[in-house]
């Protein structure tokens, strides 16, 4: 709800006051000056508008692509963390001591990714991306499973190959968390958004109300553009956020399966 009216009061401030500098704007500058030629208007308009339109589009599919790619990379990081966990059924069970130390290792890393890489990526700090020391712990681990059988063979391999895919999404996953849209492009939306709307508010019109509903549907929906932009670029805050929810979750099961004291 806070998310919510956090976008909403915003809008609805920047409508009203654009509606408020269309009702005054004919009484301070006599709108004749302004539109008595349409045709510079209209160039105006046309290439303004489009160029508008393109450097809008290009920083929207930017930001919606890194979130996308953030949100898959965190997502197949836990399904990797989970696989790893799901393969250790196929071990032998009388690795009973090694197959617990891995449980409790991937444990390790769930909780340092939730309680201490997250909070750094939701600041945008800098982090290492070479592989942490829980996942060094973690193929340790492994590393102690001894081979029985041919199952165990098999699920060694499938384990060995998904700590590898863990390292690479961890590593992608601090990599998009760092990045964001240069600050020169942000301000330069808002200024051609600005632009945008004071034009078509000094263009004037023979209807009024008309008039009015145009500033508003333009004011309304350049400024949700770049607050949709500016949310989309900060993927840990705002409306469509990623949260740790699903990593905070494999910790419960970890703690209920393992007997362990919750961490964070």
């Amino acid at each position: 709800m806070l998310n919510v009216l956090r976008t909403v009061i915003p809008l609805i401030v920047s409508t009203v006051l654009a509606l408020a500098l269309t009702v005054v704007a004919p009484n301070l500058i006599a709108p004749s000056s302004f539109n008595s030629d349409v045709a510079p208007w209209e160039a105006f308009f046309s290439t303004f508008g489009l160029l508008y339109a393109i450097i809008a589009g290009f920083l929207l599919v930017t930001v919606l692509g890194r979130h996308s790619d953030l949100s898959n990379a965190c997502e197949g990081e836990l399904n990797a963390v989970e696989d790893v966990r799901d393969f250790l059924v196929y071990v032998d069970g009388d690795q009973e001591a090694e197959l617990h130390e891995v449980k409790r290792q991937l444990y390790e890393y769930v909780c340092s990714v939730a309680n201490e890489e997250w909070p750094v990526m939701t600041k945008k700090g800098w982090m290492s991306s070479d592989t942490s020391k829980e996942l060094y712990d973690v193929m340790k681990a492994v590393d102690k499973i001894q081979v029985t059988n041919e199952s165990d063979r098999v699920s060694l391999q499938a384990i060995m190959h998904k700590i590898a895919d863990l390292t690479s999404l961890r590593t992608q996953r601090l990599s998009l968390a760092k990045q964001s849209l240069p600050p020169r492009l942000r301000w330069l939306t808002a200024l051609m958004s600005v632009i945008l709307v004071v034009a078509l508010i000094l263009i004037g019109g023979r209807n009024t109300y008309l008039h009015m509903g145009m500033v508003a549907s333009v004011s309304f929906s350049t400024h949700l553009l770049y607050l949709i932009i500016a949310d989309l670029d900060d993927p840990f805050k705002g409306s469509w956020n990623i949260d740790k929810r699903p990593f905070e979750e494999v910790k419960k099961r970890f703690e209920s399966e393992l007997n362990l004291v919750a961490k964070g």
